[in-house]
C-alpha cells in the first residue's frame, strides 16, 4: 500500500511540473521544436485543453499532500472527497486526449498537435493523470452516481461555448476566433447531433474511467 503511495506521490509530482512547463511554454511561446503554430499566449485560458489541465495540476497537489500526509501516518487513508476530485480531473484532461487524437490532429496534423507544449498538455500529462489514478489511486468508494461529477467541467464548457460562437455568427459564418475548436455549425442541427455525440462520448470516457479504477474487494471464503 505505502510503494503505491510513494509512486502515487511521484506521479502526481510529474503532473504538477509538466503542466507549469507546458503552461509556461504556451503563455510565453517558448518552443524545443521550431514550428508555425499561432502564438496564443493571451488566449490560453479559453481551451478547454489549458483549463483541463491546470485543474489536473491543482488536483496533483492536493493529492500529493494527501500521500505526504499518510506515508508520515498523519491520516489512516485518503478521504472519499479527494479520490471523487481526482476522478474529475482525469476524466478531463482523457477528454483533451482522445478528441485530440481522434478529431483534432487529424484535422490540423499531428505534428501540430503533439509538438511543444501540446506534447505536455494533449499527451503526457493526461496519460500521467490516468496511469497515477487507474493504477495507483484505486479505490472502490466512488459510487456510480459520482461519475456524473466527471460530466459538469465539459457541459458548463460546451455551454459557455455554443453561446460564445452563435453570439458572434454573422451572414452564416462563425469566425474561427470564437469557434477555436470549430464544434459549431451555423445549421443548427448539426450542431445538436455533434453535441449530442459529444455528451456521449464524454460520459462514455466516465464510465470507462470509473470502471478502470474501481478496486475489487475479495471475499474469502469461511
Amino acid at each position: 500500500m505505502k510503494k503505491k503511495s510513494i509512486i502515487s506521490l511521484t506521479l502526481n509530482l510529474l503532473i504538477v511540473a509538466m503542466v507549469i512547463v507546458a503552461y509556461i511554454m504556451g503563455k510565453y511561446n517558448l518552443k524545443f521544436i521550431e514550428d508555425n503554430a499561432e502564438n496564443i499566449g493571451n488566449r490560453l485560458l479559453i481551451y478547454f485543453t489549458v483549463q483541463s489541465n491546470l485543474f489536473a495540476a491543482a488536483v496533483a497537489i492536493v493529492m500529493a499532500v494527501a500521500q505526504i500526509l499518510y506515508l508520515k501516518g498523519k491520516i489512516a487513508k485518503l478521504p472519499k472527497w479527494l479520490y471523487v476530485v481526482k476522478f474529475v480531473s482525469v476524466i478531463g484532461v482523457m477528454i483533451t486526449m482522445l478528441t485530440v487524437v481522434v478529431y483534432l490532429a487529424p484535422l490540423y496534423g499531428f505534428d501540430k498537435m503533439f509538438l511543444n507544449s501540446n506534447l505536455f498538455f494533449h499527451l503526457l500529462a493526461p496519460l500521467t493523470t490516468f496511469i497515477s489514478f487507474v493504477f495507483f489511486e484505486r479505490s472502490d468508494r466512488i459510487n456510480f452516481a459520482d461519475i456524473f461529477f466527471g460530466m459538469i467541467h465539459f457541459v458548463v464548457y460546451g455551454v459557455v461555448y455554443m453561446i460564445v460562437a452563435f453570439s458572434h455568427e454573422e451572414n452564416g459564418v462563425i469566425p474561427f476566433e470564437y469557434n477555436w475548436y470549430g464544434l459549431a455549425a451555423a445549421d443548427v442541427t448539426i450542431t445538436v447531433f455533434t453535441s449530442l455525440i459529444m455528451t456521449v462520448f464524454a460520459f462514455s470516457v466516465c464510465l470507462l474511467t470509473w470502471l478502470s479504477n474501481r478496486q475489487k474487494t475479495v471475499k474469502v471464503r469461511q
